[in-house]
């Protein structure tokens, strides 16, 4: 029969390729928000540069001030509620994960024990104020919109200086039908998206689990990487898979942008952790319940 600790990982492994998807789900949420201004940004280049002759004065410079001050007023109310979004899911997945791995290690164990839950404000700390990739959340939702609106704003100044006409800058921003809208700069704005977001999944959870651990260090001994081994493994997480390490201790993903590796407790050998699973025990017991009453066992 499997040990606890054996069916712990197993359960954490499936627990991470939810997480992707959940990444996913909020990646599509964020994006949705922003691709909705894509048709209005798409307008406005295109009346705002009818007669563009290219840049080479002061009023086509005022042009294009006065065209991304317009974009500004289309664009940063959507990136205002991407944000939000982002926050809101991460201080939510921070408290959420502390609670899935407690209800996750109690199914396995073969014993009752009592626990303990980091307090809520250190997780919010966790989502909110612990920084990823050197910024916190909050610096990367900034950097977001601030790059998208420098590359629109490049995309246009370029094609204004190149004399290109109002339809052929506008596809420059936003794409072309053809080609699914991904031939334009914002498509750029969508891969970062979805880099930042996948791995502020990965930090917020892999860090509440810690946070978890720590507040129940008397049951744990010791963690160990766990990397996902594919065509896409990145040779630092190929390096630490299936190295241990002190409970809190040694690397703790995501190691870089997309991270999809995990680090997974294994729970004290003496106490449960090398003992068959809480499946197993509850048979054997309503097994030797049922002989000692004489009845048919199930």
């Amino acid at each position: 029969m499997p040990t606890s600790n054996e069916l712990l990982q197993d359960a954490l492994i499936r627990h991470q390729t939810f997480l992707i998807r959940y990444a996913g789900n909020v990646r599509n949420r964020m994006l949705s928000v922003l691709d909705r201004t894509e048709e209005d940004l798409s307008d406005k280049i295109r009346s705002r540069l009818a007669n563009n002759k290219g840049l080479t004065g002061s009023v086509e410079l005022r042009r294009l001030n006065s065209l991304m001050e317009s974009i500004q007023r289309i664009r940063n109310p959507a990136w205002e509620k991407a944000n939000e979004i982002m926050k809101e899911e991460m201080v939510s997945l921070s408290l959420a994960e502390s609670v899935s791995l407690q209800g996750i290690v109690e199914l396995v164990l073969p014993v009752e024990i009592t626990t303990s839950m980091p307090t809520a404000r250190m997780l919010r700390s966790i989502a909110l104020a612990r920084p990823f990739q050197g910024q916190i959340l909050a610096d990367w939702a900034a950097s977001m919109e601030a790059d998208d609106l420098r590359r629109i704003h490049n995309a246009i100044q370029l094609g204004m200086t190149a004399g290109e006409d109002m339809a052929t800058i506008a596809r420059r921003v936003t794409g072309t039908m053809s080609m699914d809208f991904a031939d334009g700069v914002t498509q750029m704005t969508r891969h970062q998206v979805q880099a930042i977001t996948r791995t502020a999944v990965q930090h917020v959870a892999n860090h509440s689990r810690t946070a978890w651990l720590l507040e129940n260090s008397d049951i744990v001994t010791e963690e160990r990487f766990v990397a996902t081994l594919d065509s896409r493994t990145t040779p630092i997480c190929r390096a630490n898979d299936g190295k241990q390490f002190p409970l809190g201790k040694g690397p703790v993903p995501p190691l870089h942008y997309q991270c999809r590796s995990l680090r997974i407790a294994a729970l004290n050998g003496v106490l449960a952790g090398d003992r068959p699973a809480k499946p197993f025990v509850e048979r054997e017991l309503l097994s030797e319940w049922s002989d000692k009453n004489n009845l048919q066992r199930l």
